[in-house]
């Protein structure tokens, strides 16, 4: 891998244009599914977009807007004015085709925003020649406004958690990060199984990271499939810590609280929870406050300290047999930072001094957006022109990853009903 500070010019004008192989065809999966597209374009992409145009706009050297231009705009080549030094770096739990990369591509390129991709792939890394993951990296990384350096690593996100030194140099090497999107393919609710506890591990070790060197505001989205009937209840108790605890200190959060879980669950003298006595939307609430409860408090016990907000978060069901749901979310981090206050008088300047907002405060408010989650399914079905125009830009994505577009359109007209889920 190239060092950081290589020129970065060369990623412009490429000396080698990658080899593209045919690509083996392959079978529709459950993530090609229209409400993915879905996930991408109303959470993920609208949300980078607005952070790029917004808060994102002084650093990347481009125009601050107050409206998203159209979706559909198309990419343009990099002009002089394109910030290679200043990448969009990306930290992606990507699959074997790169679409979420792509999508977030068809975005961003409008805005001359440069993009840097550092992924983990279980399956495999993107020096395997000849394989998918591969022939789809050379692809993209041949894309104007995607750095070549970009690379897919051979390895778990969870290995961050542990004291491999590879993954932990990756991290370095690549970050800090404007945006994180954990898309796990397994689920990080706690159960019966440690999983569970590597994952949450590595987002510990990538937290510190990112607030020791990150000085943006930035992105984390995190999917996640939560399965009630296979919770743990006492490794469920140490996750909800955070939230019984404030259910102990702070009466409004409690009283907020039981606007989605019933208050015969709680025992704030106790600062326990009764999972059993829940039903399954109430579980999967608790579960989404307690997750952003717990990173809150690490934001609150780092130096800097950092504020979190959850922006729109979706949910979907993905196997009604076991009663299991995924889980789409998305937390902003902002850094608090407050001006030196002269108590001796000696300078004549008076800053202004902003109050970092009460952790009990943004309790509350995680409470409100996590009982405002939206079911995907249920928006698709009211909205028959949304699911058609998704559908098309979704067989454009595979048509880009040389899948069949005819054949996309065939499965899902049919129903995606070869899915197993």
């Amino acid at each position: 891998m190239a060092a950081k500070g290589d020129d970065y010019a060369d990623d412009i004008v490429q000396d080698d244009v990658p080899k593209h192989l045919e690509r083996r065809k392959k079978e529709f999966q459950p993530w090609h599914k229209v409400r993915k597209q879905f996930i991408r374009q109303k959470q993920w992409n609208d949300i980078t977009e607005d952070m790029i145009t917004g808060s994102w706009a002084e650093y990347f050297g481009i125009p601050k807007m107050t409206t998203n231009p159209a979706a559909s705009a198309k990419p343009t080549n990099p002009s002089s004015s394109f910030r290679t030094d200043r990448p969009l770096n990306c930290l992606v739990i990507p699959g074997d085709d790169l679409l979420d990369i792509r999508s977030l591509y068809s975005r961003v390129a409008p805005h001359e925003c440069y993009i840097q991709y550092l992924g983990f792939n279980m399956s495999g890394g993107s020096d395997k020649v000849g394989t998918d993951l591969h022939i789809a990296n050379n692809a993209v990384t041949s894309l104007h406004g995607i750095s070549k350096r970009s690379q897919v690593i051979h390895d778990r996100f969870e290995a961050l958690g542990s004291t491999q030194p590879l993954a932990l140099k990756y991290l370095r090497d690549f970050g800090p990060f404007q945006l994180v999107n954990l898309d796990f393919c397994g689920s990080i609710c706690p159960s019966a199984s440690l999983a569970h506890k590597a994952y949450f591990a590595a987002i510990h070790r990538l937290l510190a990271y990112q607030f020791e060197k990150q000085t943006l505001d930035w992105l984390l989205f995190v999917t996640t499939e939560v399965e009630p009937p296979a919770i743990d209840p006492s490794e469920f108790q140490i996750l909800c810590e955070k939230t019984k605890e404030n259910c102990k200190e702070n009466p409004e959060f409690l009283a907020k609280l039981k606007s989605v879980i019933p208050e015969s669950a709680i025992d704030a003298a106790s600062a326990s929870v009764n999972i059993a006595s829940l039903s399954d939307p109430q579980v999967i609430a608790l579960f989404g406050v307690s997750i952003g409860k717990w990173m809150l408090d690490l934001c609150r016990q780092a130096r800097p300290q950092w504020n979190l907000f959850m922006r729109s978060s979706f949910r979907y069901s993905i196997n009604t047999e076991k009663r299991a749901t995924m889980l789409s979310y998305a937390f902003e981090f902002k850094r608090l930072t407050v001006p030196p206050f002269d108590g001796g008088g000696v300078s004549a300047l008076t800053l202004p001094n902003k109050n970092p907002t009460d952790e009990k405060i943004i309790a509350i408010k995680l409470i409100d957006k996590v009982a405002s989650i939206k079911d995907v399914d249920e928006i698709l079905r009211a909205d028959n022109s949304l699911f058609e125009s998704l559908k098309f830009e979704k067989m454009a994505l595979l048509a880009s990853a040389d899948y069949d577009g005819a054949a996309y359109q065939e499965w899902v007209d049919k129903g995606e009903t070869q899915s197993p889920h």
